[in-house]
Order: C-alpha cells, then sequence, then structure tokens
C-alpha cells in the first residue's frame, strides 16, 4: 500500500492534505502485490489470495474511471443488492466497507440532530460484529441518521449493539434458544413470573404476530403485523376517492 501511494509521488512519512494527492487505485495495489508474488514473496501470494474475489470481480474503480461520488449516492434513495456477489465473504466485506465509509462520512460532516437519512440494513447478521455500525447506532442521532436492523433470530446482534437501537420488534419464532434470547431482551432474565408470563405468550402467537418494545411501549406490546399482499389487496378494494385520500395522507 505505502508503495502503491510512493509511486504517484506521495510522502508516507509525513502529512498530506487528501485533496491535494492523487491516491493510488486498487489495481495499482495489486500491481505492487503482483511483482512481490514473482519475487517468491509468500506475503504477497497469500494476501493476492484473499483478495482476489474482490478485484476479479471488478468492484473498485479504476483511477481515471468516471463515477458518481458517495457524496452523490447519499443524496438519493439507494438500494444495494448484493446478493448476486458470489460469496457470502465478498458480500459481509462489502457491506462493511460501506459501513465503514458512510460512518467516516457523517463524523466529518455537519450534525443536524435531526432525522435525516435512514440506513436500512436487511439480513444484518452479516456486519452484526461491525465496531463501525455500532458506532453508526451509538452516535447516529447526532448524525442525523436512523437505523432500522433486520435479521432472522433475535441472538445474532451484539448486546451493546441491540442496546443501542431505541426500539426492538420480535415476531414469532418458536425455536427454544431464539425465544430465550427474546425474553431475556425484553424483561431482562430468562425465569421467573414475567419470563414464563412472555413464554407463554410467545408460544401463542400466530403467524405476523409479535412484541414491540420502545420508550411508547413499555415494558412492551404485543402487535399483530399486517403483510404487503394483504394491504395491497385493501388498497385495491377501496373506491378511487378514498384511495386517493389515503394516498395524500401517507
Amino acid at each position: 500500500m505505502k508503495q502503491a501511494f510512493e509511486r504517484r509521488g506521495v510522502d508516507t512519512q509525513g502529512w498530506a492534505n487528501a485533496d491535494e494527492i492523487s491516491a493510488p487505485c486498487f489495481d495499482e495495489v495489486i500491481t505492487v502485490l503482483r511483482e512481490y508474488e514473482e519475487q517468491k514473496d509468500n506475503t504477497a501470494r497469500n494476501l493476492l489470495n484473499r483478495l482476489s474475489p474482490l478485484f476479479e470481480l471488478g468492484l473498485f474503480p479504476k483511477h481515471d474511471a468516471k463515477g458518481g461520488s458517495f457524496d452523490a449516492m447519499l443524496g438519493e434513495r439507494v438500494v444495494l443488492a448484493l446478493f448476486d456477489l458470489p460469496s457470502k465473504e465478498i458480500q459481509s466485506a462489502l457491506a462493511e466497507l460501506i459501513i465503514i465509509r458512510l460512518h467516516g462520512y457523517l463524523v466529518r460532516g455537519e450534525h443536524p440532530r435531526r432525522l435525516t437519512r435512514l440506513l436500512v440494513l436487511d439480513e444484518a447478521w452479516r456486519v452484526a460484529g461491525s465496531t463501525h455500525l455500532e458506532s453508526l447506532a451509538r452516535e447516529g442521532r447526532a448524525f442525523g441518521v436512523g437505523l432500522a436492523i433486520g435479521t432472522q433470530y433475535p441472538g445474532d446482534l451484539p448486546a451493546d449493539l441491540a442496546g443501542a437501537l431505541a426500539t426492538k420488534i420480535f415476531l414469532k419464532n418458536q425455536q427454544p434458544d431464539h425465544k430465550k434470547a427474546t425474553v431475556r431482551a425484553l424483561c431482562g432474565a430468562t425465569s421467573g413470573p414475567e419470563a414464563q408470563r412472555l413464554y407463554t405468550m410467545i408460544d401463542n402467537f400466530a403467524m405476523f404476530e409479535g412484541v414491540i418494545q420502545n420508550q411508547h411501549y413499555t415494558p412492551y406490546q404485543t402487535f399483530k403485523l399486517t403483510p404487503y399482499y394483504v394491504r395491497k389487496e385493501q388498497v385495491a378494494e377501496e373506491p378511487a376517492p378514498e384511495r386517493k385520500k389515503r394516498f395524500a395522507f401517507l
């Protein structure tokens, strides 16, 4: 990495203004590693093997490539679909890179202390161990960022990350370990009268039923989720004038 910067005339031993230097692209770093590999450097060979899924897919732009900036992307409503990538490791790595970039961008930006962005992470167990994601959850209010994290099992999120989220929603799950994690999150214990009452409640849940907990619903409140296909049917059955009112209100 240092050699790639030095080849672009950047002094790696001192301070430099990021706006005044020409940083190397990912391919230039790979070129340096390949030169070391040709010299039978085992460290370079191992690094190339680990990085090969990233550079072989062409995920990083060339130095002179034209493209949208990260700032421009954040100014839009964007969905990043990673499921087509060839491995779970690459999906997790790219998600982590995006989170790191976003956290750095927000730290250097304004602190509006009002909601200006919403970051939604589905299948968040892939990046649940990210310290930058935990920092976003802790500091998001100051950055004007809301964080919605979805994961399959209640125990997927570390306690520190889950504790930084203002609202917790648990849907029906009949596996014993997951029920125990839900009960612990809601009442702080897995035994006793209150815990037993929760176990019984969860056992009786039907599909789309669950529990919500936040400052408005304490200690917790049950609810029933209306799935999207039912909502679509309800909207389709409404008279046109009512439908217009509904969408105008939303």
